[in-house]
């Protein structure tokens, strides 16, 4: 092995990933001694669990002095709960475990052994946990055992069929949890926590009863919240709005309003507040802007079409109090498939160009939302203060759409533009180069550019031009349909070409191609993204091949 026989490599080492490899004992030992310095530590492999580890053998980690971070997928052993067996890594602050066991008939375990442990790693202030089941029995653990944690996420959690723990509210604050042993215990609050993020899978079943189940835990996650963590900076609830899994007649509008409108009243410090479960009701409005001990600056909406509708929820955002602080704002929403006759584009922008202050705007929408190419116009024509704008899925149709008035540039002061098109149906190469060559220029401050999607076009070359943007430091390409990339000549010099054969370069050329009068079949639906630029960037392309 090539760190066994220069050892001086290994000393230059500071992120360590080991992915899918096998080790063997002698080299999952020696590891500390060929890396000495690690700090960051990622672990997607393999290590079979034998007797032989022997706690003489746990003390060879201790050499690890650096280590800072560790991000670890558990499969068939946990190697997390080996090495938290004993006080090990004194500067450990960041621990990531994911669950993915393929060998399991059910993707996802229970992380007891290791949350046990946890007291073992002093200096942890940031724990991230993906695919396991959660209750707040499982959140009462975690801060037992680490009691300095600053950051708690959870991350594709599995809400426990079994019956757990519940709370029990009393009005001066001092509520109380019942575990599953039935014994009481006065929930304490937790002052240092300040980020928390719980997402959930989707309910395994959507019958009534195995719904009102899910309720009941959800309602019990909620005041488990607003009792244990009033000084959250960031609370983000991603569990889906169970109405959307509910039939009709089982559906019932805003039924956790209360809570969610209760938890808000409680915050002291909250600046980011994206919740799932229910829109941005009256109800929760009301509750952000009676509390004067929270200024948001960032919020995620989610709009569905089983609950309350989009002009509600962007009146309650943009006329509330805290519109003026807001400088993060994203919008996910499905709901305009259900209204075709609805002006998305003209309703959406009369809101957002309410929001004067607003710094970064994400839209994550379906292709059939309503989004096009003449929101994206009006958003940079009149949010002159965007810093980022990202657009999941904006459309484009040949046909009933113009490009003709595309030619003013309204210099945006947009640094980070990253788009999602979908072009509606197959037309020219031209209108599909208008559109990217109005996008680029007209943000001259342009540093990171996304493109996305899938483009139906006939045969020949999109352009992406940064000839102009002096400021682009990194472009990424990920676009359904491309058969290769090319790029300008006065790029880089021709030996330079090398390292982009796997973006599927054809040999010596630098632009477009010539195959004279006759286009290969295979080719006649495809296109070829040319990309062209006066100084050195980073291309982040999706590999492609035309062969």
């Amino acid at each position: 092995m090539t760190f066994h026989a220069r050892r001086t490599l290994g000393f230059q080492i500071s992120t360590l990933i080991l992915q899918e490899c096998d080790l063997e004992e002698f080299t999952f030992f020696s590891l500390p001694d060929l890396f000495p310095r690690v700090k960051t530590l990622v672990w997607r492999s393999d290590l079979e669990h034998k007797s032989s580890y022997r706690r003489t053998s746990i003390q060879q980690f201790k050499k690890w002095k650096y280590l800072e971070s560790i991000d670890i997928t558990v499969t068939k052993f946990n190697i997390m709960c080996f090495l938290c067996s004993e006080p090990l890594f004194t500067k450990l602050s960041c621990l990531t475990v994911r669950y993915n066991n393929p060998y399991s008939r059910i993707n996802y375990g229970r992380l007891d052994p290791t949350i046990n442990r946890l007291k073992h790693i002093p200096a942890l202030t940031s724990l991230s946990l993906d695919s396991f089941m959660v209750d707040i029995d499982f959140l009462e653990r975690i801060h037992n055992e680490a009691n300095n944690l600053t950051t708690l996420i959870l991350e594709n959690m599995i809400l426990t069929r079994i019956g757990g723990a519940r709370i029990l509210l009393a009005e001066d604050g001092n509520s109380t949890l019942i575990d599953q042993d039935g014994k009481r215990i006065i929930i304490q609050p937790v002052s240092c926590l300040k980020i928390f993020k719980l997402s959930t899978r989707k309910p395994e079943t959507n019958n009534e009863s195995s719904l009102s189940h899910i309720k009941r835990k959800v309602t019990n996650l909620i005041q488990y919240v607003n009792t244990k963590y009033t000084h959250l900076s960031s609370i983000t609830l991603d569990i889906s709005n169970l109405n959307t899994y509910a039939s009709s007649a089982a559906r019932v509008p805003l039924e956790f309003e209360h809570n969610i409108s209760t938890l808000i009243s409680k915050m002291n410090c909250l600046n980011h507040f994206s919740i799932r479960l229910e829109p941005l009701s009256d109800g929760i409005r009301q509750a952000i802007t009676e509390n004067d001990n929270i200024t948001l600056e960032s919020i995620e909406l989610w709009i569905y079409p089983t609950t309350v509708n989009f002009n509600t929820q962007l009146n309650n955002l943009t006329c509330s109090g805290f519109s003026d602080s807001l400088r993060f704002l994203k919008i996910n929403d499905t709901t305009a498939q259900f209204h075709p006759n609805f002006s998305y584009t003209s309703a959406m922008i009369s809101y957002l160009e309410r929001l004067k202050n607003l710094t970064t705007l994400e839209l994550n929408t379906t292709a059939v939302c309503g989004n096009d190419y003449s929101l994206l116009v009006n958003i940079l024509q009149h949010m002159p203060n965007l810093d980022k704008l990202s657009i999941k899925k904006f459309t484009c149709d040949p046909i009933k759409d113009s490009t003709s008035d595309m030619e003013t540039i309204v210099n945006s002061n947009i640094r980070h533009l990253d788009l999602g098109m979908v072009v509606l149906r197959k037309g020219v190469r031209s209108f599909i180069n208008s559109i990217l060559r109005f996008c680029i220029q007209s943000c001259p401050y342009l540093i990171t550019f996304g493109l996305s999607g899938k483009l139906k076009c006939n045969w020949g070359n999109v352009n992406l031009d940064f000839r102009s943007n002096r400021y682009v430091k990194s472009v990424k390409v990920n676009v359904e349909g491309t058969v290769f990339y090319t790029f300008n000549a006065l790029s880089f010099n021709p030996k330079d070409i090398v390292p982009y054969r796997k973006y599927g370069v054809p040999k010596l050329n630098y632009g477009s191609l010539d195959f004279g009068s006759t286009v290969p079949d295979h080719f006649r639906n495809k296109f070829f993204i040319n990309i062209l630029w006066s100084h050195h960037i980073s291309l982040n392309l999706s590999p492609v091949g035309y062969y």
